[in-house]
């Protein structure tokens, strides 16, 4: 009889020694002003010690096949040199992060959070068969993601103090990556409910930003019990709007900001919050009354950025929207039953 756990190993193994003959010999790397050091040996330890590393919904080989893609991309002819360098240098970053992390006391969420950040760099630079491959996303003249400009670039006020980061910069568009997308997050980091300086604060108000025509949410899985897929599902079909789906099991919506603001305040919506934030209960400290969200100043706040958002960009030919998007989203996991044919 095959031994299964045999073959995983080898395909993993073969996997590594991919990922290590693409990296940098001489071990340099840099993001923006950071600077870092992984030799090829050290790379090679880290990935092996991540076969190691177990929590819910984290793939060992998913990983590892998106990131020798991204270090692949990296050696492409057909992309700009500047794309190529800074797909090599996230891939280095992100790795040197996750060898630290899986040493660190409470290191698994900044191991995920690694790991989410890299799936959304393959999944954008990447298109073919991912979830980013459907969604036109405006100012795109062949209907796709433009490269990534930039990763993990810190906002300044100022007097130089940082304010934000965003995961990624393109010319059109900012992302949020995460390992498991939440309604929490998307509504606490992405739109300021119980926080301060949110994206949509930011892209509404910071001149700097004018050029941007998208702001994506991703994640490889949907967190909880799904609930960010139920609320997007039902959200669409109530009203029409189409949702993507990838060869790869992944989802994807896009949402003008009129339907965006729809979806935030949609009573669904809301109550799927709740159940969300209360299944999550022992790791989430959040201190927003869910209960009265809906009549809440926050969320009144949070409508009043998303309207100066809307009527910055009325007279534009490309209008902002909003894509929130699953790359991984197989229909045995609560909440995304139902969202594939």
């Amino acid at each position: 009889m095959r031994d299964h756990s045999e073959d995983a190993g080898t395909h993993a193994d073969s996997l590594i020694d991919r990922v290590v003959s693409r990296l940098r010999a001489d071990g340099h790397y840099a993001l923006g002003s950071r600077r870092i050091d992984l030799r090829p040996a050290d790379a090679r330890r880290v990935l092996h010690e991540l076969g190691h590393f177990r929590y819910e919904h984290f793939s060992y080989i998913r990983f590892l096949e998106k990131l020798a893609h991204i270090l692949g991309m990296a050696h492409e002819e057909r992309r700009s040199p500047g794309e190529r360098r800074l797909l090599l240098d996230a891939a280095g970053f992100f790795l040197a992060g996750i060898g630290r992390a899986l040493h660190e006391p409470g290191g698994d969420g900044r191991v995920l959070g690694y790991s989410g950040e890299l799936s959304g760099i393959f999944e954008v630079a990447a298109k073919r068969g991912t979830v980013f491959q459907a969604i036109a996303i405006h100012g795109d003249e062949d209907g796709r993601i433009r490269a990534l400009e930039s990763v993990d670039i810190p906002v300044l006020d100022g007097e130089g103090q940082t304010v934000k980061e965003f995961d990624a910069v393109s010319h059109n568009a900012v992302f949020e990556f995460k390992f498991h997308a939440t309604l929490k997050k998307l509504y606490q980091q992405i739109l300021g409910v119980g926080s301060r300086r949110p994206h949509a604060e930011l892209l509404a108000r910071d001149p700097r930003f004018l050029g941007i025509r998208n702001l994506v949410y991703f994640g490889e899985r949907a967190g909880g019990g799904g609930e960010i897929v139920r609320a997007i599902a039902g959200y669409a079909a109530r009203h029409g709007i189409p949702v993507e789906r990838s060869e790869r099991g992944g989802i994807a919506i896009r949402l003008p900001l009129p339907a965006f603001r729809g979806f935030i305040r949609d009573p669904e919506t809301l109550r799927l919050l709740r159940t969300e934030a209360l299944g999550l209960a022992d790791t989430w400290r959040w201190g927003v009354d869910l209960d009265r969200l809906a009549s809440s100043g926050e969320l009144a706040r949070v409508d009043t950025v998303l309207g100066e958002l809307e009527r910055l960009h009325e007279d534009a030919e490309e209008k902002f929207e909003v894509i929130i998007a699953i790359s991984n989203c197989p229909s045995s996991q609560p909440g995304c039953q139902g969202v594939h044919p």
